[in-house]
């Protein structure tokens, strides 16, 4: 965790070390303290937004990108107070890049 003013950036997800393939072996996640204790302000739960801005940018260690609609923890927009795990939406997300269509 670490400070930025701007609270509208609420963590980051930089891959480290690619391998031939694009694959990160190594990544550092960061999340904006500032942005978390601004939404707690607003009533929602420290550690409850702390996790799902966690797993949102886990998620893009999973290869799932940024979305802008629906109820899931890829989506930019979500309730970060309700949404703090993968939903199936997100799930079927890393399944389609894991195991693609042949």
């Amino acid at each position: 965790m670490g400070n930025l003013s701007d609270t509208q950036i609420f963590g980051s997800y930089t891959p480290q070390f690619l391998d031939r393939h694009g694959q990160a072996s190594q990544f550092q996640i960061w999340i904006n303290q500032t942005a978390v204790v601004n939404q707690t302000t607003l009533g929602k739960d420290f550690w409850n937004v702390a996790q799902s801005i966690f797993a949102h940018e886990l998620g893009h260690a999973l290869h799932i990108g940024d979305l802008r609609s629906g109820d899931v923890l890829m989506n930019q927009l979500r309730d970060r107070n309700k949404i703090v795990k993968p939903q199936p939406d997100d799930i079927n997300g890393v399944n389609a890049y894991v195991y693609p269509k042949q």
